[in-house]
């Protein structure tokens, strides 16, 4: 527990005294890492997973060395392909990429440029763009350290209107999905940041 405090604390203390130095870091999420998205409708729940998520960003640099520092994130931008969210049914997947104008804009995408700690815990702030909107958001995730790698477990709300995205419809209309959808990301990426290499 003390190690995870002094990790945390270290991370914090550094990100507030060299909060201009970053340059590009080699950062990946590794296996095990997936977003899933809940909703519901009028006759049953339904989920949609995806583990083809890609993660680049920029790192805080030791003053000392210019070397990017353990875990030190100054800008992180996370992307999702639209077309690798898949449910059990092919027939809602379709309507769902279509709803979200995956054809125009197959990309979802994140990015976190503030970053804060408390404990056990990590809360990140940025913009995400969902069928070209883009809006401001605010993530918080439990945090915690294995070994060499990281590990981040959330959830979050959001309304598919908030997007210009129109909740799809099944059957003629008879079937209808609800406005409200629940992501849920589970992460996973290395206790380590190295130099981008040109």
């Amino acid at each position: 527990m003390i190690k995870k405090f002094t990790f945390l604390f270290s991370w914090a203390l550094l990100a507030l005294l060299i909060p201009a130095v970053s340059f590009a870091a080699k950062i990946q999420f590794l296996e095990g890492s997936q977003i899933q998205l809940k909703g519901d409708s009028t006759i049953r729940k339904y989920s949609s997973l995806s583990r083809q998520i890609s993660l680049a960003g920029s790192a805080l640099a030791s003053p000392a060395t210019g070397k990017p520092l353990a875990w030190s994130p100054n800008e992180v931008n996370i992307s999702l392909n639209v077309n690798s969210m898949k449910s059990d049914s092919t027939t809602l997947d379709d309507h769902m990429y279509t709803a979200m104008k995956a054809d125009k804009y197959p990309v979802i995408s994140v990015v976190l440029k503030r970053f804060s700690f408390n404990q056990n815990t990590v809360s990140a702030s940025g913009d995400i763009t969902i069928a070209g909107v883009s809006k401001p958001i605010t993530l918080t995730g439990d945090i915690k350290t294995e070994g060499d790698k990281v590990l981040i477990n959330g959830t979050h709300e959001l309304l598919m209107t908030d997007f210009g995205v129109e909740p799809p419809t099944l059957m003629m209309g008879t079937i209808k999905t609800t406005n409200k959808i629940e992501i849920i990301f589970n992460l996973v990426t290395s206790n380590t940041l190295q130099e981008e290499t040109k």
